[in-house]
């Protein structure tokens, strides 16, 4: 969990306060924090403009949505109820550094105080202040209100999570298996171009969610991915049995040349080659539909972009 790099505008200079894997903006830098905002559309194909108080880059917190380990469920990098606990530590760590801030008398007149033992330090109230403890109450309950928000975003993504669990690999060993023809794989390479689009599309690089900025950019990789792998293995197979159905054709072809290059020794091998000869007409007429396969596949492939 941390804080947006594009939390802090450009021109501040001063360094952010940071506790442990928390980055927190200056006091009294940029812009207001906006009320926490409820749960923006859900990323699907042809979503609403956001907001303008909604555009990456005004979120405090920074997260990323990832896959699980075994790769069939969304999650966050890391949980959002992890920021309450961060921020009590920038509030404890802010509290003891001010605390030992010295007086600035035994700076400039260091012969008053030689004979003092302990380091004097300016007052400065502890963390059971109330005033303290009202503004970290405050926070807390600030940040509560935002959490929820990230599960019901989260939620939103539950329309790709068959995509997250296909398998290319596996749906093109199947199609191979069945034998589809050129048709049938040519609108199935269309139809996932067309779901890789609208995936790109739907799907925000970054997101505002309450006080938090989501980056969604890995997982539309992800999601978008698995249609383009299965797309390159669909070509694949198309490139293959391409290939193998020239090789044969061309097999067919050497066959028949090396037949009539055979010179006859006698009366009878003449008879022989006349004769097939008279059966060549109908042999190539049977290659017929398979030569226009390959040419159907060939124009095909070349539509798709392959060479």
């Amino acid at each position: 969990l941390k804080v947006s790099s594009t939390f802090a505008p450009p021109r501040v200079l001063e360094k952010a306060v940071r506790g442990g894997s928390l980055e927190l903006r200056p006091p009294g830098r940029g812009p207001p924090l906006a009320p926490v905002q409820s749960a923006p559309a859900a990323p699907t194909e042809g979503g609403e403009a956001q907001p303008q108080c909604l555009k990456p880059g005004d979120g405090l917190f920074f997260l990323e949505i990832k896959t699980s380990a075994e790769g069939d469920k969304f999650l966050y990098s890391s949980e959002g109820a992890q920021v309450l606990e961060l921020c009590d530590e920038i509030i404890d760590t802010g509290l003891l550094s001010i605390s030992v801030v010295p007086q600035v008398e035994s700076s400039i007149v260091p012969q008053l105080f030689k004979t003092m033992v302990h380091k004097k330090t300016l007052p400065c109230p502890d963390a059971n202040n109330t005033w303290i403890k009202s503004r970290r109450k405050e926070l807390q309950k600030a940040l509560q209100q935002a959490i929820p928000c990230l599960a019901e975003y989260l939620q939103r993504f539950g329309e790709h999570e068959p995509l997250l669990k296909m398998k290319p690999e596996e749906f093109v060993a199947a199609k191979v298996e069945a034998e589809i023809g050129l048709e049938e794989a040519k609108q199935c390479i269309q139809e996932h171009m067309a779901k890789e689009k609208a995936v790109l599309a739907a799907i925000p690089d970054s997101q505002i969610v309450g006080l938090f900025e989501v980056n969604c950019l890995e997982i539309k990789k992800t999601l978008a991915g698995k249609h383009r792998k299965t797309i390159e293995l669909l070509l694949d197979m198309l490139v293959a049995k391409f290939r193998d159905n020239c090789q044969g054709i061309c097999d067919s072809f050497t066959g028949m040349n090396g037949a009539m290059r055979k010179l006859p020794k006698d009366i009878e091998g003449i008879t022989e080659l006349r004769d097939y000869m008279a059966t060549l007409p109908n042999e190539v007429t049977k290659l017929a539909p398979e030569i226009k396969r390959c040419l159907d596949t060939f124009h095909t492939l070349e539509d798709f972009g392959i060479r």
